[in-house]
């Protein structure tokens, strides 16, 4: 039996059923399919995603599979199968009526996001930029949950949204007729399942069922179930 770990507090890629209490997302897809393939038997536990890395290090988890970002700090620690782009990205409303595609055109602009979040940082930071360069600055509506950013540009009490790239995709999955993605992914980095380093055997297991699902399109068939078309590592090797 391996042990996976996740934080199922981040749809789409893992969150909570509320039908089955059981998580469910792209990852888990992900994870279950290569195991599939790999004949492998999966105990899925859910856990902060603080504590994650470090319980896989500790022995507790064998795996990790929680929209990680790959970085020179985390690879000391782990060994990563990368299977994801990741990213932040900007939403308006369909038809882009204020022609925004990046950060720099959002001067002037009302902009969602979700408080104490890196995209927060971001988006203070161009506010910035805006005034050192003599435009308006960016009016900035931050709230407590993903789902209230959204529901900002459903609203149109907002011009844009800024989030996890992810969040972005799903959410214009959901509401195709009412939103799309501006301009190109920002802070591109690859996300990884992560384990041990003495773990040889299971990576290469792994990371050749990965190939597999690769060549034979459910790779491809689980990125457009969730509509996450920007992480597809296909399109964008």
């Amino acid at each position: 039996m391996i042990t996976v770990g996740t934080y199922a507090q981040y749809p789409p890629q893992e969150f909570i059923d509320p039908k089955t209490n059981q998580p469910v997302g792209f990852d888990i897809d992900i994870m279950n399919a290569l195991a599939l393939r790999a004949h492998l038997k999966l105990h899925i536990v859910t856990s902060s995603f603080a504590t994650l890395l470090d319980s896989l290090v500790n022995g507790q988890l064998d795996i990790v599979i929680s929209a990680v970002s790959i970085t020179p700090e985390r690879q000391q620690k782990v060994h990563f199968l990368p299977y994801f782009h990741g990213g932040e990205s900007l939403l308006v409303t369909k038809g882009n009526p204020d022609h925004i595609n990046s950060l720099a055109d959002l001067c002037g602009h009302t902009v969602g996001v979700k408080e104490a979040s890196f995209e927060q940082s971001d988006l203070e930071v161009a506010n910035t930029d805006c005034q050192n360069a003599g435009k308006p600055g960016i009016v900035i509506t931050s709230v407590p949950k993903q789902h209230d950013v959204l529901q900002l540009i459903l609203s149109n009490h907002v011009s844009a949204t800024y989030q996890d790239a992810p969040i972005t995709d799903y959410a214009i999955k959901q509401n195709s007729a009412k939103v799309e993605r501006a301009g190109i992914l920002v802070d591109d980095n690859l996300e990884g399942i992560a384990l041990r380093k003495e773990a040889n055997d299971l990576y290469y297991t792994l990371q050749h069922a990965l190939e597999q699902m690769k060549a034979d399109g459910s790779y491809h068939a689980l990125i457009k179930k969730w509509g996450l078309t920007s992480g597809d590592i296909l399109a964008n090797p």
